[in-house]
């Protein structure tokens, strides 16, 4: 359940290997407070990297102050005497929808509200950030946390970053990109005269998002209102509407903010990849987002769902697999029976039906979220796990339900062909590609505007990327001796020392 631990126990964990190897370092830390070399242990690195990632990729939703909206998976390496010698992340499903729009009572991730609550005077007016931190990506910019104070978080962030590796030129590029996503969003249309095609309703916002993204704002517009596209062989300049010209910088804000919390994943991997090369052995963590079944289910929590199916599953089988071993130790008589495929009606109903017909549907031109819908109830109604319609909104055409293990969980289908296809303006990516700051041209370096437009019928989806590294993860698990954490969420009501008995029941 969201709220119940993992994230916690995942930092408890590590503390716990950095211990038990401390015997090996405690020398070499004593060494280094005698030398002066500031360089920290690889140690101190694993400690300090969480909070780093908890500030741009975790953030309060209605379960939870500091809800991870991401996975991730930790490798510890470990030498022959049992030190700790380097470790590595690996990041999944970003929730990157959140940048543009969170829900209500929620907030976007703790790294705007740190910028906002923490930035000095000096560093505000260098980033044009208004005194009433009034953002459209920001509705609840001043929504608190009980016992957080996000003006220290942000300074925390700050020397963390530094500690990490990060020098000040990169530290202030990274609010800086944090501050353009903002303006971004300040950016809005209005339709021209009698016609649909969009104008800009001012020239400011997309003057201070152009300028603190190293871009000419002339080009920044036109790329916006008036994109180049092809058709055939050509290349020709497309008028887009008011609509289409929202979701365009929508869609630049969210890939710009991914790909700057993934550039910080590879710096931190970097920083703990000192002496990977004389690992003997690895311990891997999995902190991964619990099974979510929020007010509105979209596409982002069916994907955490069925990672959660295929982990239930990993359970299942390993935990019954044991005990019958130790029932043959023992030569109770039993006769042997597969617990690891129960969930598998589920995991291919997923797996094989949604994901497979929304990838058919993002094939067509005029594939829509009602067609895609359409397609799941003529080819799936007859599977006991699949159900054509939400019972609290029946008449709603674009919701239907999956019967999980956990919960039977109603989804909502409004905008999951665009979030698979999860397309952006090539015109914009172009421009941000040879912006003159450098960390905006480094996290949109591998975009290439002419290989972009000939690629023809090539996509690359989200789906389809998501089941590659959920397969990844499974063949990983496969393969090593699993140990399991179970973190049971004591109640709903974030109290200390109350156990709801029918509530924590229920999750066992």
């Amino acid at each position: 359940e969201s709220g119940a631990g993992k994230t916690e126990n995942t930092k408890y964990l590590i503390r716990y290997f950095v211990h038990v190897a401390a015997p090996s370092v405690a020398k070499e830390t004593a060494a280094r407070r005698r030398s002066s070399r500031v360089t920290l242990s690889i140690e101190d690195l694993l400690l300090r990297a969480n909070p780093v990632l908890e500030s741009f990729g975790n953030a309060a939703t209605i379960k939870n102050d500091n809800s991870s909206r991401f996975g991730k998976f930790i490798s510890v390496h470990f030498n022959m005497e049992g030190g700790i010698v380097g470790a590595s992340l690996e990041t999944y499903l970003l929730e990157k929808a959140r940048v543009v729009r969170q829900g209500t009572s929620e907030r976007s991730f703790h790294a705007f509200h740190q910028l906002l609550a923490g930035a000095d005077p000096a560093t505000r007016e260098q980033l044009l950030l208004p005194p009433d931190n009034k953002f459209r990506f920001l509705p609840n910019a001043t929504q608190r946390l009980t016992g957080v104070d996000d003006a220290d978080e942000f300074g925390d962030t700050n020397g963390t970053l530094g500690i990490l590796g990060f020098n000040a030129d990169e530290i202030s590029g990274v609010w800086r990109v944090i501050a353009a996503v903002l303006h971004l969003g300040q950016m809005t249309f209005v339709a021209r005269g009698s016609s649909e095609q969009a104008e800009l309703q001012a020239e400011e916002p997309a003057q201070r998002a152009a300028h603190l993204l190293g871009v000419n704002v002339s080009d920044l517009s036109r790329s916006f209102l008036k994109p180049k596209v092809r058709a055939g062989a050509d290349l020709v300049t497309k008028q887009q509407t008011v609509s289409q010209a929202v979701f365009s910088v929508e869609s630049i804000a969210k890939a710009t903010y991914e790909r700057l919390f993934l550039w910080l994943v590879r710096r931190i991997n970097g920083a703990l990849a000192r002496r990977v090369q004389d690992s003997a052995a690895v311990i891997g963590i999995l902190d991964i987002a619990g099974f979510e079944i929020l007010n509105v289910n979209s596409f982002e929590q069916l994907c955490i769902n069925l990672t959660n199916e295929c982990l239930q599953q990993r359970f299942n089988n390993t935990m019954f697999i044991l005990e019958q071993q130790e029932y043959a130790r023992e030569q109770i008589e039993w006769t042997a029976v597969d617990y690891g495929l129960d969930l598998q009606p589920c995991i291919d109903l997923l797996e094989g039906g949604v994901l497979n017909t929304l990838e058919d549907q993002c094939m067509f031109a005029i594939g829509t979220d009602m067609s895609f819908v359409e397609a799941l109830k003529k080819t799936l109604t007859s599977n006991p796990k699949f159900l054509d319609k939400d019972t609290k909104n029946p008449l709603d055409t674009l919701r239907f339900s999956i019967v999980h293990y956990a919960a039977t969980v109603p989804y909502d289908a409004r905008g999951w062909i665009a979030k698979n296809k999860d397309p952006f303006n090539d015109n914009v990516a172009a421009l941000l590609g040879a912006s003159s700051v450098p960390l905006v041209a480094e996290i949109w370096s591998d975009f290439s505007l002419s290989a972009n437009m000939s690629k023809g019928g090539s996509l690359r989806t989200v789906g389809r990327f998501f089941k590659d590294q959920l397969h990844a993860l499974m063949d990983i698990l496969a393969k090593a001796r699993l140990h399991f954490l179970r973190c049971i969420l004591p109640n709903t009501s974030r109290r200390p020392g109350l156990f709801v008995q029918p509530l924590v029941l229920d999750q066992l």
